[in-house]
């Protein structure tokens, strides 16, 4: 059977079930306890239900000695049920031979007639008091809770309890209790819930069964079942007989076959419940599961994430160090061109000369000019700077990294290739310096400042040469955790030796190099395709870290952009001057004209 037929054969089930418990409720309120219904709550079995027991119980509490004429516990006379004169005159009038018998009287107290009367006063007191409390909603409220009395300890309240304590404290008990815990006390420090707990349980008539084998026709209270068993055994039953024994057999035989549908009913929708709750519950120890294996899968980087990580290591002080090498080197080219005092261009011999006598000594390749240059320079310079300071591809552009460091006083030879070079590029024919006797008359002074135009205009390309020359500077910048070493070991996954690699990277290299590994060579290794053959959180990892490469690389682009800009305006302007001294020329005629 699937489960779908399952729960539609429970659905029929509860609704015959619901049926049949809506007709045991109506025969409930056509037969009410004691009179054909549901039996009435049994606190006791086997005894006569009438007031015998519970009287008894009172007798026992109130009255110390044996007889209606007994005394309380003050030494007063009383009666057996210390009535007080207003209760006794309220009860005592409907019983025979009331009137022979006046409260406190001597007949009252001796009067073996009295002690009947006496009786007959307590039955209706407490058929009185019965009544009151099947009606007051304070005393239905009580019934079944839990209360705790000073002298007995806790107990359940039941209705003979409440009885007990109406003969005490009045009509007025149940609330009293249920507003203080305890009610009212009498002069012996007697509370209202004390007579609550010493009398509770006692068969009283509406709240006892009888023994079904009894036949003393004392009890008034029975069901339709226990009535048709009793008449079927022959037993003296009081009270209403039924007219149709067999009716109440058939009552009382859908009750117990609706009590036990709604009973099995029960039953199976909790083994519904237990398998709902165990599917929630394997649903949640695989959802936690789950969660573990993907945290477990999730949070274990890849060693191409920490390959990232060292890589970018000393990107931040590389670029410090260019910035430092392009602000020293653009200064140096400036202090050439203006012939700034005690510097090799203070004037224009001094420059040339200079020029040239470095040349015989580093660059010269006798070879050059059909072998002509044996009378300027008879000794060759060193094979590796032979014709460098006119070279910028091998000098400047196939380098990674260069061994440039201007904070020290060590002149290296790449150091030495890149001044020269930047002597050829720019002003190679440096204008004779004006003797400072001159720089008084107002001709000179205009045309120095044209000549500090120029120089300007200049500096805007000797801006972009030195930007280049600075980020291929190797990093001045070294510590115990250089990521040099590990740029290095990628670059033997190439095939290329140390000595190759050294040649290439630098010892410490530059920001230009690291930039060039992390951007081009690292995707020119196979072994990085091949570790994204990892957990899907790793790769999210490497792509973020490559994002984050790309925006250093558009940063680095966008000032490459923003200095052709600048290129690019002061072309346009050298352009425009021309055009401009025209109209300067024009105006100049047309004034003096």
């Amino acid at each position: 059977m699937t489960f779908q037929k399952f729960f539609y054969l429970l659905v029929v089930l509860a609704s015959c079930a619901g049926f049949l418990l809506s007709q045991n409720n109506a025969l409930a309120q056509a037969f009410p306890p004691g009179v054909g219904g549901t039996p009435a709550t049994t606190p006791t079995s086997g005894t006569a239900c009438n007031w015998t027991a519970i009287k008894a119980s009172i007798h026992s509490t109130e009255s110390p000695a044996a007889g209606c004429g007994s005394i309380n516990s003050n030494g007063t006379a009383m009666g057996t049920y210390q009535f007080i004169s207003s209760t006794w005159n309220s009860v005592a009038g409907s019983c025979p031979n009331a009137s022979a018998c006046p409260w406190g009287s001597q007949a009252y107290l001796t009067n073996p007639v009295c002690c009947t009367v006496q009786e007959c006063a307590m039955n209706n007191l407490l058929s009185s008091n019965l009544a009151i409390a099947q009606k007051s909603s304070a005393c239905q409220t009580l019934l079944g809770q839990q209360v705790n009395s000073p002298r007995y300890g806790p107990c359940t309240v039941t209705l003979s309890g409440i009885l007990a304590a109406f003969h005490i404290g009045g009509p007025n008990s149940c609330a009293g209790i249920l507003a203080n815990g305890k009610g009212q006390k009498d002069s012996n420090g007697t509370y209202e819930v004390d007579y609550v707990c010493r009398h509770g349980g006692i068969p009283v008539p509406t709240n006892c069964t009888p023994p079904p084998n009894m036949n003393n026709g004392t009890f008034i209270v029975a069901t339709a079942y226990q009535q048709a068993t009793l008449i079927g055994q022959g037993h003296l039953v009081t009270g209403p007989a039924p007219a149709n024994p067999l009716m109440y057999w058939w009552v009382f035989g859908l009750q117990m076959m609706a009590n036990q549908f709604t009973t099995t009913m029960l039953w199976q929708v909790q083994a519904i419940g237990m398998l709902l709750d165990a599917k929630h519950q394997l649903e949640t120890q695989r959802l936690f599961q789950q969660k573990t294996a993907e945290a477990h899968r999730d949070y274990q980087p890849s060693e191409q994430m920490c390959t990232f990580g060292t890589f970018v290591r000393d990107l931040a002080t590389s670029q410090r160090s260019a910035e430092f090498s392009k602000e020293v080197i653009a200064k140096d080219m400036l202090q050439r061109e203006v012939g700034e005092f005690d510097t090799k261009a203070l004037s224009s011999t001094s420059d040339s000369l200079s020029r040239i006598s470095n040349f015989v000594k580093k660059f010269c390749n006798p070879a050059d000019n059909g072998n002509g240059l044996d009378k300027l320079c008879p000794t060759a310079a060193p094979k590796a700077t032979q014709n460098a300071d006119i070279n910028y591809t091998a000098s400047i552009d196939q380098k990674l990294s260069m061994k440039i460091d201007l904070t020290d006083t060590v002149t290296t030879t790449d150091e030495e290739i890149v001044f020269a070079l930047l002597d050829n590029l720019f002003m190679h024919n440096p204008p004779d310096r004006l003797a400072a006797e001159d720089m008084d008359k107002r001709k000179y002074q205009y045309h120095y400042m044209n000549y500090r135009s120029l120089v300007a205009m200049r500096g805007i390309a000797r801006n972009t040469i030195a930007n280049i020359i600075a980020m291929k500077s190797e990093s001045t910048f070294t510590s115990a955790n250089s990521s040099a070493p590990y740029l290095k070991s990628l670059m033997t996954e190439f095939g290329l030796s140390n000595q190759e690699i050294d040649d290439i990277l630098g010892q410490n290299p530059s920001y230009y190099a690291q930039m060039e590994l992390l951007t081009k060579k690292m995707y020119q290794n196979p072994s990085f395709y091949t570790v994204l053959i990892d957990k899907p959180a790793n790769v999210k990892r490497i792509r973020a870290a490559m994002r984050a490469i790309k925006v250093m690389q558009d940063r680095d682009i966008e000032a490459a952009l923003k200095r052709r800009e600048m290129l690019l305006s002061m072309m346009l302007e050298l352009r425009l001057r021309e055009q401009a001294d025209k109209v300067y020329t024009a105006t100049e005629k047309a004034m003096y004209e």
